[in-house]
């Protein structure tokens, strides 16, 4: 028997809103080949409860967001990054959007012009070109260019950044205080992204950015998947 087209298999993958794990099984239980971007780049990152557990037993900070930075679940240690609070409120719904628009992410990311907001707004410019139809994305990125401060840093487009695995920035923890974070993220297969940001307090030091900045010559070659985190 001939296997099922893709364009069927789409429709049946809408109809029951599956998300890309489910999608991607449909596919090979039909026997059909398929990329492995999803069929609907707008369908929701589903993170399961094993994965609250698997956050609950790291000792470091850490967190899961979909590709646009929307927060979907993270772990005991996080909300004390926002607030001295015994019992601290919920941690902003996007990541990329509290570190860049707000003042109080201005205040905790230290040196927040050179260390931060260039290579964070670099990797929104490659997470835009990786994934052109998300609304999520468009709204931040024009909300990026809006503002007074983030608008002409993301508008210098003469450099691309490729990753922040491995580096180390200067943060002003609500708790603990003064310190350095290192950037440990992980691509899971749900396209959820995984940042563990381990934090030495005490400790200031000049940022280390092993993920580097590429010049225009250079940017179309990076790695469009390191280059989204």
């Amino acid at each position: 028997m001939d296997s099922p087209s893709p364009v069927l298999l789409d429709d049946v993958a809408t109809l029951l809103g599956l998300d890309q794990h489910e999608w991607t099984c449909l596919y090979l239980y039909a026997g059909v080949e398929r990329g492995l971007q999803p069929f609907d780049p707008q369908a929701p990152v589903r993170v399961g409860q094993h994965w609250q557990a698997a956050l609950d037993g790291i000792e470091h900070m850490a967190y899961i967001t979909d590709p646009s930075w929307r927060l979907l679940r993270w772990n005991r240690h996080f909300p004390s990054l926002f607030s001295a609070e015994p019992d601290p409120p919920r941690p902003p719904e996007n990541i990329l959007r509290w570190m860049m628009l707000s003042p109080q992410a201005r205040r905790i990311l230290m040196d927040w012009e050179k260390a931060w907001a260039p290579y964070a707004l670099a990797q929104l410019r490659a997470t835009v070109r990786q994934h052109p139809q998300s609304q999520e994305l468009q709204r931040l990125e024009a909300e990026i260019l809006a503002d007074p401060d983030t608008g002409p840093i993301y508008r210098n487009r003469d450099r691309e950044y490729t990753t922040n695995d491995g580096d180390r920035r200067p943060l002003r923890h609500e708790v603990l205080g003064e310190g350095m974070v290192s950037m440990c993220p992980a691509h899971l297969g749900s396209r959820a992204v995984l940042m563990i940001i381990p934090f030495e307090p005490g400790v200031v030091e000049p940022p280390k950015n092993h993920g580097r900045l590429l010049g225009p010559s250079r940017a179309l070659s990076a790695d469009p998947v390191l280059a989204t985190r």
